[in-house]
């Protein structure tokens, strides 16, 4: 992925965002943040934030063949993540991606993973391992 692809993403609740890519692997993880208010860090779930992602990306990525594969739930940072995985097509080569959502106090944390479907086992572990590793920073 090209710096200029990078900048071009359009990340979750509309915020700016990282994204890093292993390209002999071909992996991408793009991870956003959002604040919300007091009274919504309180009271939203990171499943309905979930639900809600998926169906917007559903809508987006309707022309790539988009296909829901499932609900997971995933530790990250020591914190419960809600998501999905799916399934689509970027320049005719079958992709799977994961979704989640972590909320830390009044933040919301999104994090994205895209991989060739060929390579989702082989990568699992990859991705498993920056799961846990990664450093908390909201």
């Amino acid at each position: 992925m090209t710096e200029d692809e990078k900048r071009s993403l359009n990340f979750w609740g509309g915020k700016d965002g990282v994204c890093v890519s292993d390209p002999e692997r071909h992996i991408v993880v793009s991870f956003g943040a959002k604040a919300v208010g007091f009274l919504m860090g309180k009271l939203v779930r990171e499943t309905e934030v979930a639900d809600r992602m998926e169906s917007a990306l559903s809508k987006a990525m309707n022309d790539y063949g988009y296909a829901y594969d499932g609900a997971v739930e995933r530790t990250v940072c020591g914190k419960e993540a809600s998501g999905f995985t799916y399934t689509y097509t970027a320049k005719e080569i079958p992709m799977t991606g994961e979704s989640l959502v972590v909320k830390s106090g009044k933040t919301l944390l999104y994090i994205h993973y895209y991989t060739r479907t060929a390579l989702r086992d082989e990568n699992l572990p990859v991705w498993e391992k920056l799961l846990l590793d990664t450093v908390e920073t909201v």
